[in-house]
């Protein structure tokens, strides 16, 4: 290069060649799905206000530190590959080794790339990457469907919701319902329609059912190119059914989330929108993805926190049963011949249910390390889960001291600085109201705690960074200093605190992390805007959560037990209806009641009785009142059953009845008769309760018909239809007796198996 201007040619260029060289020789690791993890740092710093061209103007030697950031690295190997796919891997590698061999042992600009791929390719290569490289921002791609036509609108993306007046030339890549059916364009103009009548099915192929599953949209495909995609209401519902039923490559679907939160984060789009879009990622298993959405989690959880507090738990648990699937298959130790993305996937997976709280998870893992500082080498934790089990101990250290002080045993043993350095950032979730005394830690280790430092924390980690900042600079003076900056303040979300910030450093700040402090106040005011936004959506979230709640949710994550995903139907009897579930959904629901999780109805005229024996059978150690009171009404009928035998029944119901203070309780040991008598004592509303309590109770036809015959000549316009309804729930119960007799031989069975039980 011929000046620190053109630094991305180097950096850029090198991590580009790196993605490249791994896929040629071990094309199984799929390096360039994480290619898109690397990227998205580029994305995420370039969509600031505060960001910089790929080329940056460098006026001094000493400015260089802030040019070794993500535009350069990530940006800047991102638009290489934009442009790699928009030329073609053949002329792109032709192209490449002309420019090689011209300017072999001397200094090279950008415009000399440009200047070769044109020549070679006979595309005006400098006149489209000029937009790219020497504009700051990127463009966020609008597309809506109109009949056939596709309207398509850029805007420069801002994470601040301004919109700049940055403009590019931008290679579109598109599907539409097929990888079979694509079509790429340039778009030179801020608007412009694509007639798209031949991506879609002919009238040969098209009928409701193939046409709905072919009708979805995806735009950047593969996320090749440098930009964020926001779909129109109905291309978007499209696209998440797509996701449902597999449709899509892994690399799009991470693409399509990746914007989301992008869109959500600028507030052009809504949290809500947002977490409707997770919940299909709910059987995702490829790690890309998961990844991807833990991250998305995270973040969830950080600004939720500060918006609107109280739905923090509900959504800690939503993200939980998210996640809980993949841990029950991925497990908490490795297997012969698995992948190293599998390790990883199994190692972040872990992390997340950890650090959000997951009682099962914090268990194992607390189990586990305690293996481990008995037996360093054991295989109870594994390389991959000793971060998760980090975390858990931290968790938990607020009531034991224990756990820190293992952990800080661990951090002085390790040999590794990578170990040093992951058991340092965990160690510094215990920051929360005071500074850490007890830590000795090297000079050049001390920034890779930093992200680390819990919510909680950062309050403390920003008044030592400022009664401490001369001597932070005089020791880290140089690139180590941004590390201080970002760590520290970025995490903050409001307003206030940006301009507390920018207040104390009015007379500290310098060239060499200008740029840097400007990007992290930026990210605090960014989302101190995403707060108030998401405020502003409290009853449609409070809504949505109570509708997500009941999608697969998680019984036990413990050891070898099974994991119980099952569908609760009628989330608090909040619906006037009645639910039967299948055998297999039925199963699951008595585990997950004798687990203590939920209660269930059993329609028992729908299903056997022995279905019923069962499920009654599971809440054995129930408390609950609404729950324990339905079986209270049956040890009553059981003591008046035996009554006839002895006395003693009948003397202690009645004893019952005497102390009893309810009213509900007498009204379930007293019982009249005498019709007269009543009719003349209770001849207004009163008169209805003695129809149900003493017809109701009959269980065969042949007593219906005498109740008929007895009423015929002596019923009222006052209790006609009240009767009515007696004389019907008599009949029901006498179907149902019929019914039962029919389960004879099962229910002896079941019954001899339930006793054995105790």
């Amino acid at each position: 290069m011929e000046w620190w201007t053109h630094l991305w040619l180097n950096e850029g260029f090198a991590t580009w060649i790196s993605y490249m060289a791994t896929d040629i020789m071990f094309p199984e690791w799929k390096i360039w799905t994480q290619f898109l993890q690397e990227i998205n740092g580029g994305l995420r710093l370039d969509a600031q206000e505060k960001s910089h061209p790929i080329e940056m103007e460098i006026q001094h030697g000493h400015e260089v530190d802030e040019a070794f950031d993500a535009i350069g690295y990530k940006k800047g190997s991102a638009v290489i590959r934009m442009l790699q796919e928009y030329i073609g891997d053949e002329i792109f590698q032709k192209s490449l080794s002309f420019y090689i061999r011209r300017y072999a042992w001397s200094n090279a600009r950008t415009e000399d790339l440009w200047s070769v791929l044109s020549e070679v390719t006979g595309i005006q290569v400098n006149s489209m990457m000029d937009s790219w490289t020497k504009q700051k921002g990127y463009p966020v791609i609008s597309v809506k469907s109109k009949d056939h036509i596709l309207e398509f609108e850029q805007s420069q993306f801002l994470l601040s919701g301004f919109h700049g007046d940055g403009q590019w030339i931008v290679p579109i890549t598109l599907c539409f319902g097929s990888y079979d059916r694509i079509k790429s364009f340039l778009l030179e103009s801020k608007s412009e329609n694509l007639d798209a009548s031949e991506l879609f099915p002919t009238s040969d192929e098209k009928n409701e059912d193939e046409y709905g599953e072919a009708s979805w949209i995806k735009v950047n495909i593969g996320q090749s190119g440098f930009y964020r995609v926001k779909y129109g209401d109905e291309l978007d519902a499209r696209l998440r059914k797509a996701i449902e039923k597999g449709f899509l490559s892994v690399t799009d679907k991470y693409g399509i989330l990746d914007d989301r939160y992008a869109l959500c984060v600028a507030c052009e789009q809504s949290l809500s929108s947002l977490l409707l879009l997770i919940d299909v990622y709910r059987k995702e298993s490829d790690y890309i993805i998961l990844s991807k959405l833990i991250d998305v989690c995270y973040n969830v959880l950080e600004v939720l926190r500060d918006a609107i507090p109280e739905l923090t738990n509900a959504l800690k648990e939503i993200f939980i049963n998210i996640l809980l699937c993949s841990a029950k298959k991925l497990g908490w130790e490795s297997t012969p011949g698995e992948t190293h993305l599998t390790g990883l996937m199994r190692g972040e997976v872990f992390m997340a249910l950890a650090a959000f709280d997951h009682a099962k998870t914090h268990e194992q893992a607390m189990h586990r390390f305690q293996s481990f500082l008995d037996d360093r080498s054991t295989e109870l934790l594994s390389p991959d889960t000793k971060r998760a089990a980090y975390i858990a101990v931290m968790r938990n250290t607020n009531t034991s001291r224990d756990g820190f002080e293992s952990l800080l045993k661990v951090y002085r043993e390790a040999d590794a600085v990578q170990e040093k350095e992951h058991v340092l950032r965990e160690i510094l979730i215990i920051l929360k109201s005071q500074p850490i005394q007890t830590l000795s830690v090297r000079d050049q280790d001390i920034v890779y705690g930093l992200p680390g430092i819990s919510l909680e924390g950062h309050e403390i980690a920003w008044w030592w960074m400022k009664e401490n900042w001369n001597f932070i600079v005089n020791k880290y003076n140089g690139g180590l200093l941004t590390h201080f900056i970002r760590d520290i303040i970025s995490p903050f979300c409001s307003n206030e605190k940006a301009d507390e910030v920018e207040e104390f450093f009015e007379s500290r700040v310098t060239s060499s992390f200008a740029m840097n402090l400007k990007q992290s106040i930026e990210q605090v005011r960014i989302k101190a805007r995403l707060v108030e936004s998401i405020k502003q959506e409290r009853q449609p979230l409070q809504d949505l959560l109570k509708q997500l709640r009941f999608t697969p949710c998680d019984v036990a994550l413990d050891g070898d037990d099974e994991i119980l995903v099952l569908l609760k139907v009628n989330v608090e009897q909040s619906g006037f209806y009645r639910v039967k579930y299948g055998d297999e959904l039925d199963a699951r629901m008595r585990k997950a009641i004798d687990k203590g999780f939920l209660y269930a109805l059993c329609v028992a005229c729908e299903q056997s009785l022995a279905s019923l024996l069962s499920s009654m059978d599971v809440y054995k150690k129930e408390t609950d009142y609404i729950v324990s009171s339905e079986l209270i009404d049956a040890d009553y009928i059981a003591v008046m059953g035996n009554a006839n035998r002895s006395r003693d029944g009948f003397q202690s119901l009645l004893k019952v009845y005497r102390e009893a203070n309810a009213v509900q309780e007498k009204e379930r040991v007293l019982r009249q008769e005498r019709w007269n008598f009543i009719v003349n004592k209770y001849g207004g509303g009163l008169l209805t309760h003695f129809n149900p309590d003493i017809i109701t109770p009959v269980r065969n036809n042949e007593k219906g018909d005498e109740v008929e015959e007895f009423f015929e000549s002596r019923v009222r316009p006052s209790f006609a239809m009240n009767l009515k309804q007696s004389i019907e729930q008599a009949r029901i119960k006498a179907r149902f007796v019929q019914s039962i007799k029919q389960e004879r031989q099962p229910l002896q069975y079941l019954l001899k198996q339930l006793a054995c039980k105790g």
